[in-house]
C-alpha cells in the first residue's frame, strides 16, 4: 500500500528495517508504537493520494475528514459527535503480533461464510511515536497529532467515581477494558495519525508474514509462516 511522499524526517531520515529486534527496540524507548488493523477496523489507513488527508482518521466525522489547516483553525470549536475520536496504537510489538494471529484465526473461522475467495489479510502499520516536533515538516502537527496512555483515564475514572456513579455492569467493563489496555500497553491518538508519522506498513496473510520474526512466534519454528503464529493465549492462528 502505497503513501504519499512524505518530507524527509529528521527523527527518522529512511524507515526504520523491518527487522524485529531493531523494531522492537525502538518501541522499548517509545519511538515508534503500532497500529493492527484489518477490513473489519474502524479506522483503516487512507490513502487518498494527498499527504494532508492521508493516514488514520476517527470515527468521528468532524476530526477525521479534516485537514492539517482545518483542525488548527477549527480548534476549541470543532463540534463533537457520538463517534469516538481516538485511534487505538499499541508499544508492545509482541502485543501486536499476537493480535495479527488472533485476527487472522477469525478471518479463517469466517470466510467460509462471508468471505469466499478472500484471502485473510491483517495490516500493521509501524508509527513514529514524537515528541514535540522533532522531525515533523509541520511543527503544528506537535498538539494535534496528540496521544495519551490508556490506562491512566480509565484508572483515574474508576478511582474517582462518587458511590452509584456507576452501574455493576458499567464498572465491570470499564475494569475489563482496564485490563486490556495494561495488557496491549494501548497508546490512544486524538482524532488523526497523519501519514507523514507513519514509517512503514507491513501486510500479513495466513502464508505470509510480514515482519521477520524470531522462532519462537511459532508452533513449528521450522516451517514459519502466519498460519503458525502462536497467539497471546496459545492458540494457532
Amino acid at each position: 500500500m502505497a503513501l504519499p511522499a512524505a518530507s524527509v524526517s529528521a527523527a527518522h531520515p529512511v524507515p526504520l528495517p523491518l527487522d524485529f529486534d531493531y523494531v522492537s527496540d525502538h518501541s522499548l524507548y517509545s519511538k515508534v508504537v503500532f497500529r493492527v488493523y484489518d477490513a473489519s477496523s474502524f479506522s483503516p489507513l487512507i490513502c487518498s493520494g494527498d499527504q494532508a488527508t492521508s493516514g488514520f482518521s476517527s470515527l468521528s466525522r468532524n476530526l477525521g475528514c479534516l485537514n492539517l489547516t482545518a483542525l488548527e483553525s477549527g480548534d476549541g470549536d470543532i463540534p463533537e459527535d457520538e463517534k469516538s475520536p481516538w485511534i487505538s496504537t499499541t508499544k508492545s510489538l509482541t502485543w501486536a503480533v499476537w493480535e495479527i494471529a488472533r485476527r487472522l484465526s477469525v478471518q479463517k473461522l469466517e470466510k467460509p461464510k462471508s468471505r469466499p475467495g478472500v484471502e485473510p489479510t491483517v495490516r500493521m502499520s509501524v508509527i513514529k511515536h514524537r515528541s514535540g516536533n522533532v522531525g515533523l515538516s509541520d511543527p503544528r502537527r506537535a498538539y494535534l497529532e496528540a496521544h495519551v496512555d490508556a490506562t491512566s483515564p480509565v484508572a483515574n475514572a474508576l478511582r474517582g467515581a462518587r458511590p452509584g456513579e456507576f452501574s455493576h455492569s458499567m464498572r465491570r467493563q470499564c475494569e475489563q477494558a482496564l485490563r486490556e489496555s495494561r495488557r496491549s500497553k494501548e497508546v490512544l491518538y486524538y482524532g488523526r495519525i497523519f501519514a507523514e508519522s507513519i514509517d512503514n506498513e507491513t501486510t500479513w496473510t495466513v502464508d505470509r508474514s510480514g515482519l521477520a520474526l524470531p522462532a519462537y512466534f511459532f508452533r513449528s519454528p521450522e516451517s514459519p509462516s502466519s498460519s503458525r503464529l502462536i497467539g497471546r493465549d496459545g492458540e494457532d492462528s
